[in-house]
């Protein structure tokens, strides 16, 4: 993997402490408490504006002087940069442990088993620091 550059100035949708960035996590936390994983199979599609633009996209391709994160294959300006996560911003699946940052009914009797979070890291997801600039192959 590439060593990646932080940029000086950072737009208020990627930006942590913004209000876009907050109005963003607030909005998709309103979704998640909604969700019954238990009674329902319709989960909800969070949303992430934070990249969605070609502007961003270009910061988020300067991450790593143009080039792809993880091969290093220059990423041109025609191509659309796919942007990857250091932290998953989707389903996540860890060991239960009493010392799992997520809460887990009984840790103890659980311990040692693989659970499942639908929701991962979301509120990095717009995180520019956790964007990693990556090539489609």
């Amino acid at each position: 993997m590439r060593k990646l550059i932080t940029p000086s100035s950072v737009p208020d949708k990627v930006r942590v402490g913004s209000t876009d960035y907050s109005n963003a996590v607030r909005a998709n936390e309103l979704l998640i408490a909604g969700y019954d994983a238990s009674s329902t199979n319709n989960k909800p599609k969070l949303k992430f504006p934070g990249y969605g633009t070609e502007s961003i996209k270009e910061i988020i391709r300067l991450l790593a002087n143009g080039c792809c994160g993880y091969c290093g294959q220059r990423v041109q300006g025609i191509e659309t940069v796919v942007v990857e996560h250091f932290r998953p911003k989707a389903k996540l699946l860890f060991q239960a442990s009493p010392f799992s940052p997520y809460k887990v009914k009984d840790p103890v009797l659980n311990r040692g088993r693989v659970v499942t979070c639908e929701y991962g890291y979301f509120e990095f997801g717009d995180d520019l620091r956790n964007m990693i600039p990556a090539c489609s192959a």
